[in-house]
């Protein structure tokens, strides 16, 4: 009797987010996942209930790694606004990485964008599952912004959560432009450019 082959849940969700970010939910087929996670169609829906569910899954992975990395480079600067500088210009390199680099995305734009633009009428709930990941987004960013606010790095009547949103959009932005596989320096450029359009004290 052939042995069952037993797949680490962290692992098959990380390389389905791998494939659904290069991809795109519809655009990914049964059989491509199955491919990917080396996995049948009934041990998938055993395991996740759904494409949806697995790509849910695969989008909050997607979200607690991008998290981790903000968090991580804004805790190693004592200025918070040199730490969210230093996060938009980290992920101008990102973007910007050979395919053929170990560390490179599958796509330079965000997987929450495309989420965003690609959920229809038929699927609701992605869409109403990637905003509240962007508010979640937004709110960290406010109260990063408030914190700089009080350390004196922003003007006192700043609107922190106003501006939260421009950085946000900011980020969504670089990314996006990404896309368009333009040389390095110029996205590297735009970061610093977004950067110095920032207001300061």
């Amino acid at each position: 009797m052939p042995r069952s082959t037993r797949h680490d849940p962290e692992t098959t969700v990380r390389r389905a987010a791998h494939l659904f970010w290069e991809r795109g939910y519809h655009a990914c087929s049964l059989k491509q996942l199955e491919t990917a996670l080396d996995m049948r169609p009934g041990s998938i829906y055993a395991a996740f209930g759904s494409k949806e569910s697995l790509f849910r899954a695969a989008l909050m992975a997607y979200y607690e790694q991008l998290h981790q990395g903000m968090t991580q480079v804004l805790a190693s600067h004592e200025r918070v606004l040199d730490g969210l500088a230093a996060y938009l210009r980290q992920l101008a390199v990102e973007a910007t990485m050979q395919p053929d680099n170990e560390e490179a995305a599958p796509v330079p734009a965000c997987m929450m964008v495309k989420t965003l633009l690609e959920a229809t009428v038929d699927t609701p709930g992605l869409e109403d599952t990637v905003n509240d990941l962007f508010d979640r987004i937004e709110r960290d960013l406010t109260t990063t912004l408030e914190t700089a606010r009080d350390q004196g790095e922003l003007a006192a009547d700043v609107d922190c959560a106003r501006l939260a949103r421009l950085w946000q959009a900011q980020i969504m932005g670089l990314r996006t432009f990404a896309q368009r596989r333009v040389d390095a320096e110029v996205v590297t450029l735009l970061a610093e450019d977004m950067i110095q359009a920032m207001p300061v004290t």
